[in-house]
This record gives structure tokens, C-alpha cells and sequence, in this order.
């Protein structure tokens, strides 16, 4: 008698659990509780869009110990290059550590295991430089709200939203940092937490 064999998903996705300074993880939290997604799809997102940065790649490519190649760039490792693992300990050697936990599909962990070879560092030390480069990249964070924005509000709103950010920074004082999308969500997480309704019904009510 055949025994049958287990099929396996060809979407399924692989746990990934690196250890993480703590700041980090309260930012993911804050990101998730502003954009109401679970803290393993915050991580996931930032990942990937690290993995895919051009700005996060060249600010790696000096600690590639092994060639990466990442579409059509090809980044020369070298032996005498410094050692990322090495250089996270020290940044946070006396800064308390969490574990992050999300799951990544196969063709990510892939890209994932590809970039920890080339850093000769494991995949969970892969994994938190990318999420630390993920977290301080101001058009990462930008585009992460951009797509919750995009999913819950209707192309006009939108539209509307972008106008309104662009005629306050026209209009800000000389001196004063461009408002962004960060504070607009922050905002408005301030209104929510003070009163009633979601982030996004207070959007509504003002772009209506």
C-alpha cells in the first residue's frame, strides 16, 4: 500500500524570529496600532521594502563579505570588509533586546538567506540590520502608510489627502520640516485615542 504524501503549499510562508532592540519593536507596535495591522505584517512589510531598497543596499554594501546580486546591480564583497554582526553589537551592546516574530513567503526568506550569506551573518541577524535600515528609512515608513492609506481610502480622498499635506508645507514657516503622512497619521491617532471612531473615519469626516 502507497503512503500518501503530503502536499505543500506552494504559498506557504516560513517563520522568521530575530532578536531585536526594544526601541524598535515599540516602533513596530506604534506603526500597528496607528495603521491597525498585527506587528508580523509591519515587520514583514519593512523587510521586504529594505530588501528592495537601492539606499538600504548601498549603506550595507560595505559589510558584504560575499557578491550580492540584487537585479541588475552586482555589489563586490570582500574579506577585509567589516563585519555587520559585529558592528549591530556594538551599537547596541548595552541596549535591551525582544523578539520580533513574522513570516516571510519562500521567494522572501529566499532573498532574505541570499542577503545573510553575503553578509556571513545568520538569517535572524540578516533580518533585524533590515529592519533597523527599514525603520530609519523615512520613504520606507512613507510608503508603508501610503499602501494602508491606499486599501482604506477611495482614489478622490486620496487624491484630496495629498493635496492637503502638500498646501501645509507650501505654507509652513521658513525653517520648519515638511508635514508628512507620519504626522498626519499621528494626528489623528492623538484624535482617536481622546475621543471615538478609527484613524480612518476621522479622515473621512475631513476630506468629506
Amino acid at each position: 500500500m502507497k503512503t500518501k504524501q503530503r502536499q505543500i503549499r506552494s504559498d506557504k510562508k516560513i517563520d522568521v524570529r530575530p532578536t531585536i532592540p526594544a526601541q524598535f519593536k515599540q516602533i513596530i507596535g506604534r506603526l500597528s496600532y496607528i495603521v491597525t495591522v498585527p506587528e508580523k505584517d509591519i515587520i514583514e512589510f519593512i523587510i521586504n521594502s529594505a530588501i528592495r531598497s537601492e539606499t538600504v543596499l548601498d549603506g550595507l554594501s560595505k559589510y558584504f563579505v560575499y557578491d550580492y546580486m540584487y537585479g541588475t546591480t552586482l555589489h563586490l564583497g570582500s574579506y577585509d570588509n567589516p563585519s555587520i554582526k559585529e558592528e549591530l553589537n556594538r551599537l547596541y551592546e548595552r541596549t535591551e533586546k525582544v523578539r520580533a516574530t513574522t513570516r516571510l513567503k519562500q521567494t522572501d526568506y529566499d532573498n532574505l538567506f541570499q542577503l545573510a550569506n553575503s553578509l556571513n551573518c545568520t538569517r535572524s541577524c540578516a533580518a533585524w540590520v533590515l529592519i533597523e535600515r527599514g525603520i530609519k528609512d523615512h520613504a520606507i515608513i512613507q510608503s508603508l502608510l501610503r499602501s494602508f492609506l491606499e486599501n482604506e481610502l477611495d482614489p478622490q480622498r486620496m487624491k484630496q489627502l495629498e493635496e492637503m499635506i502638500h498646501f501645509i508645507n507650501k505654507n509652513k514657516e521658513s525653517g520648519e520640516e515638511d508635514f508628512t503622512l507620519i504626522e498626519m497619521l499621528s494626528y489623528f491617532r492623538s484624535q482617536v485615542k481622546n475621543g471615538t471612531g478609527s484613524i480612518i473615519s476621522h479622515l473621512k469626516k475631513l476630506l468629506d
